[in-house]
This record gives C-alpha cells, sequence and structure tokens, in this order.
C-alpha cells in the first residue's frame, strides 16, 4: 500500500482538468499520471478492481488504464455481467446516486433497471445526503463559532484546532510565490475559507487520506451540469455560483497533512512530480494554465502537533 502523507492536488472541478485517482488501499500504487496500477511486484494491473483507501472503487481495463464512463464487467469468477458508471473526471465508480445521462446506479455501483427499485434507493439516497448535509452544515458552523471565539491553536502549538495564525502566514507565502511570478494576489473569499476550514478538519481526522479524494456527497453537481471531484461540495451550493463558468465549476482544492509548517506545505507543492515535472498545485496556484484564478480560502487544523491545510482557489464568474 503506498505510504504517503500529504497530497498532490486535490478537489479539481473544471470539467476540462485531469485529476489523479485516490490512492489506492489495493496494494500498490498509481503510476503514469494516475492511470496506471503499478502492484507491489512491478507489474501494472489489467481488466481488474481497484479499491481506494475512501472507499472508492475503479477498474483497470485491457489497456492498463482506469475505464471512464459506462462499463459492461464480468462478475469476477462469475458468468454475469452489470453495468457501471466511472467518472470520467478521475475514474472513480459512481454508486448510490444517478448518472450525468439520468440512470440510477445502486450501492454497488450497478445500473438498476427496475424503476421501483431505482425509487426505493433515491429516497434512501436523500435521506443519507440531508444528514450529510446537515453534519456539513454544522461542522461549518462549529468552525466559524470557534474562530470568532479566539479559540485558534497559535502555529506551531501543540493545542488542537484551528490556526489562524498558520493560515494567514501560508496565504502569504502563496501570494510571495504569484508575485514572484507576476501574477496579482489572490483575494481572501469568506465562503472559500469557510469550505477550507471544514476540509482541514476533515483532512486532520483522516490523515491516512482517506477523506482527501471522496466526500459523502455526490460526484454530480446538479445545478451546472458539470462533474466534479466531491471536495469541492464543501463549498456551498449557493457560494459555487460565484465560480461557475459554462459548465464548469472553477474552483481547485490543494491540502497538504501532517506537515511541521506553511513553509514545508509551499515547499512540497512546488516541488517536482515523480516525472520530473511541476506539481498540478504549483500550475493553479500560479495560474500558468491561464484560468484567471483570483480568489482564495485557506484553513490550518493542529492535530497531535501536525498542521492540516486546505486551500481552495477559484475564478470567479465573469459577468
Amino acid at each position: 500500500m503506498m505510504n504517503i502523507k500529504r497530497a498532490a492536488v486535490l478537489g479539481i472541478a473544471l470539467s476540462t482538468l485531469f485529476c489523479v485517482p485516490a490512492f489506492a488501499k489495493t496494494e500498490g500504487q498509481w503510476v503514469n499520471d494516475g492511470r496506471q496500477f503499478q502492484k507491489p511486484d512491478g507489474t501494472l494491473a489489467y481488466n481488474e478492481w481497484i479499491e481506494g483507501d475512501n472507499g472508492s472503487f475503479f477498474y483497470v481495463g485491457a489497456d492498463g488504464n482506469y475505464v471512464t464512463g459506462w462499463r459492461t464487467i464480468r462478475e469476477t469468477n462469475g458468468e454475469a455481467t452489470h453495468e457501471y458508471y466511472f467518472n470520467p473526471a478521475d475514474g472513480a465508480m459512481f454508486y448510490s446516486t444517478y448518472t450525468p445521462d439520468g440512470f440510477w446506479v445502486n450501492g454497488d455501483g450497478v445500473k438498476v433497471e427496475d424503476p421501483a427499485a431505482a425509487a426505493t434507493e433515491t429516497a434512501e439516497g436523500a435521506q443519507q445526503e440531508t444528514a450529510q448535509t446537515e453534519a456539513q452544515t454544522q461542522a461549518a458552523e462549529t468552525a466559524a463559532e470557534t474562530a470568532d471565539s479566539g479559540q485558534q491553536a497559535e502555529a506551531g502549538s501543540l493545542a488542537e484546532g484551528y490556526s489562524a495564525t498558520a493560515a494567514a502566514e501560508l496565504l502569504a507565502l502563496l501570494n510571495q510565490e504569484r508575485s514572484n511570478a507576476g501574477q496579482e494576489p489572490l483575494a481572501e473569499n469568506e465562503d472559500l475559507r469557510l469550505a477550507a476550514e471544514v476540509r482541514a478538519k476533515e483532512i486532520a481526522e483522516n490523515p491516512g487520506g482517506s477523506s482527501i479524494y471522496v466526500r459523502p456527497e455526490q460526484h454530480y453537481m446538479s445545478e451546472t451540469g458539470a462533474m466534479t471531484d466531491s471536495s469541492v461540495t464543501a463549498v456551498s451550493q449557493e457560494a459555487r455560483k460565484q465560480f461557475v463558468r459554462g459548465n464548469s465549476i472553477m474552483i481547485t482544492e490543494s491540502a497538504a497533512w501532517s506537515v511541521q509548517s506553511p513553509e514545508e506545505a509551499v515547499a512540497d507543492w512546488f516541488s517536482k512530480n515523480d516525472s520530473g515535472e511541476d506539481k498540478t498545485n504549483k500550475k493553479y496556484i500560479l495560474d500558468t494554465l491561464g484560468y484567471g484564478f483570483d480568489s482564495i480560502g485557506v484553513s490550518c487544523y493542529v492535530k497531535d502537533g501536525r498542521q492540516f491545510y486546505s486551500v481552495f482557489i477559484g475564478a470567479a464568474s465573469q459577468s
């Protein structure tokens, strides 16, 4: 199993962007830009399921790449086949939700043909989604109350809680990097900051990465008709409207976990990947791909003497 302590690039909601799949629970690691799965013996997986740490599932096809869209897959050691839908953005299997073309897939990811069964599962899914939304709202309110009461942990402190100081230091470092690259500073956005607070605590509570790529909410954003990585669902539906361009939600998240300082987080994001290229984090922070990012929300949560960061960057809708 992959042993890693900080994230690369997370929660990309731009429909045109590529996203690396979650780190795997199945022993091995994602390689070749995250599209192929390498086993511990060095061989690549073919025609098999890969389970992620976070309960997500992927299927690697005959060419060694994870599949996307609708796929008919034969059961292991069986004759039966089922239809599954895999997120075109990152290859993660959809489950207990509707696909972009309007079909229901059950808790196992199997396409449901029986309308009555689909209706039952829809009702159950709605109840779960309501509970998840309430939990998310409560988490955001708790985070805001913590900030208002001045109970944030100071940077470098061993006390558990939000560190406004560390978050401010990280924001300053990121804007300094942008200045060095000839870019305008990113403006703080309260909605993105609140979402970052929700995510920073989630990441701190799951330092192995199990909350990084897949949140409980659905992958499909019904308000825009666009698919997104689920970390962006930490941003409220109302707030996401600020960053819609066409059918894309122009928000991306970078995260770092189990680091000791803002400088360590920035150093990791601005280092090279295994192919010797700039990491995607750096490209988005400096906006070298030209998406027009102009807004930012930053949060740091301290737990067990370590710092966990979430940074949301957005491109505000053009009026």
